[in-house]
């Protein structure tokens, strides 16, 4: 990785660190913070990346809510530019940066306070680009950000299971593409999924999904009303206004 940038997040309030070159936060990471509720308590953010979702998250709670997160990612060049966003931005008491590999043994996570059913929420933004379609460069940030196999998004998702509470949710966003296999993989793990697909223009087909779904529940899935980001002239909707620049939440 070579050069960053210091860039504005939810008009100013949030400032964060990123590589100039490859994977870079961008609306994936704010509608995830977005659409995380409002609680005090443990939470854990799987493959954190610059850790632009729990900053952002917390920059627009409210004051009553304290919860604390352990943001975990691989990459050990790109778990200190999160460690600097985490201090510039005034959150070192509420957000831990741990440099661990989820594929790591269990044992390895539990030596990181990785415990099984200890999280009150868990969040991710997956990779999700097959590397077996294209190669990838060893140094090539954004491939190796975005790249997993099918078996590893399974392993992904059944980490952040693991380490859920009973009765408590864990959050994503992924390609619309990749729905059923999500869906299949979470089959049995847990219930009450609630999903929204997004739309990057009306009349267009959706490209994501956010899916919120309870661990040790029986309850039916619930697809929830559509979200669209922009207008078929490429302006904003007043909805996406409201969430890149504003720091409103998603309901979920």
């Amino acid at each position: 990785m070579t050069g960053f940038t210091d860039d504005d997040f939810l008009n100013g309030l949030v400032k964060l660190r990123q590589p100039k070159k490859g994977y870079r936060a961008g609306s994936d990471a704010l509608l995830l913070a977005a659409s995380l509720p409002a609680i005090n308590g443990k939470m854990l953010e799987v493959g954190a990346g610059v850790a632009t979702p729990s900053i952002c998250y917390l920059a627009r709670l409210a004051g009553d809510f304290k919860p604390h997160i352990t943001a975990i990612e691989k990459y050990d060049n790109v778990a200190e530019l999160a460690q600097y966003n985490v201090q510039q931005n005034n959150f070192d008491a509420q957000i831990d940066i741990l440099n661990v590999d989820i594929f790591d043994k269990a044992a390895t996570h539990e030596k990181h306070g990785l415990m099984a059913d200890s999280f009150d929420h868990i969040f991710s933004n997956p990779p999700f680009f097959d590397p077996a379609k294209g190669k990838t460069s060893r140094d090539d940030y954004k491939a190796l950000a975005h790249s997993i196999k099918q078996d590893d998004l399974q392993l992904w998702l059944i980490f952040m299971v693991r380490l859920l509470k009973n009765k408590a949710f864990m959050s994503i966003i992924y390609p619309m593409e990749h729905l059923y296999t999500v869906l299949k993989i979470l089959e049995n793990r847990v219930g009450d999924l609630r999903i929204r697909p997004i739309f990057s223009k009306y009349n267009a087909p959706a490209t994501r999904f956010l899916l919120q779904a309870k661990k040790g529940s029986r309850a039916p899935l619930k697809m929830l009303p559509d979200l669209v980001l922009r207008h078929d002239d490429g302006t904003v909707t007043d909805f996406a206004e409201r969430v890149f620049r504003h720091g409103d939440g998603i309901e979920m």
